[in-house]
């Protein structure tokens, strides 16, 4: 789960999927550039993220700052199947960020 506005109620709350977790540390989406989601970001930064493992019971949740990145090289380092099923036309849709 991907949640923003965590300076104002109600927060805003949505099931995503992450693409890739870097050596830095960072957790990369891919996103619509026009979402509300990524208005939201560039309004506040401050996002939680929630994870879990429904069968062993685990559950993590991390506090950070998110960032909407349109660099299109990333974007290519990034790309898997998954890209499509969002994004009818994968790593080169306009609307993807």
């Amino acid at each position: 789960m991907f949640t923003t506005r965590l300076k104002e109620a109600p927060f805003n709350t949505r099931p995503m999927s992450p693409v890739d977790t870097d050596d830095e540390g960072c957790i990369w989406f891919f996103s619509d550039k026009s979402s509300n989601k990524n208005r939201e970001i560039t309004q506040n930064s401050n996002v939680q993220l929630y994870f879990s493992n429904n069968s062993s019971y685990e559950f993590l949740t991390i506090y950070g700052d998110a960032e909407v990145i349109l660099n299109r090289k990333k974007l290519e380092e990034l790309r898997n199947p998954i890209v499509k099923v969002w994004f009818t036309e994968g790593k080169d849709d306009p609307n993807l960020s």
